[in-house]
């Protein structure tokens, strides 16, 4: 019960962040945002929006826009996306930006609405440092090769930690990121 009260408030917060912009078009479906979104960035395929995988990751199907957030478009074309922040870590914040980043790259402006409960408004400069820095961040060449072989190994192996554990050459950063297999997924999926 605590929990669909939590998700009824978030759902009202969210609403009041709508209300707050009443210049906006906003779009609410998956459907909605996917036919605005194929009109904008029209280059961009389908398959790169953002989504997860429902069901095994060979076999599965895509649920595009999975954070069922508003999506907002002025008259100008600038479109907002709103963020509900609701608790004090910034790992949620990175993921969606992350599974955003190419609709993100493809559209010609765009703005993070980031909406603060009064439990987390003492965290809006680090909220703000994490979505500035998931946005210009840049990998290391040395970072970029390890990520490019975890990506490739991750979809050879259905267990990479196995995969680590029992390959000699595979060496001590890539048991790391076998480790982080949950943060870095979003990446690893687009890879």
């Amino acid at each position: 019960m605590e929990s669909e009260d939590a998700d009824w408030l978030d759902r009202v917060r969210l609403l009041d962040g709508v209300i707050s912009n009443p210049e906006l078009i906003w779009l609410a479906t998956e459907e909605d945002k996917v036919a605005f979104f194929n009109r904008m960035a029209a280059s961009l395929l389908p398959e790169r929006l953002p989504y997860i995988t429902v069901g095994k990751p060979s076999s599965g199907r895509l649920h595009l826009f999975p954070d069922g957030l508003p999506i907002g478009v002025g008259s100008n074309g600038r479109v907002v996306f709103l963020y509900l922040v609701t608790g004090p870590f910034d790992a949620d914040l990175r993921r969606f930006l992350q599974r955003h980043a190419e609709l993100l790259r493809a559209l010609p402006g765009w703005t993070l609405q980031l909406l603060f409960l009064r439990r987390t408004a003492g965290m809006m400069s680090a909220f703000e440092h994490a979505a500035r820095e998931e946005r210009t961040g840049r990998f290391s060449p040395d970072t970029t090769a390890e990520l490019k072989w975890y990506c490739q190994e991750r979809r050879c192996t259905s267990d990479l930690r196995v995969r680590c554990q029992s390959d000699p050459l595979a060496g001590p950063s890539s048991v790391r990121y076998a480790a982080l297999s949950d943060p870095l997924s979003p990446l690893a999926d687009r890879w």
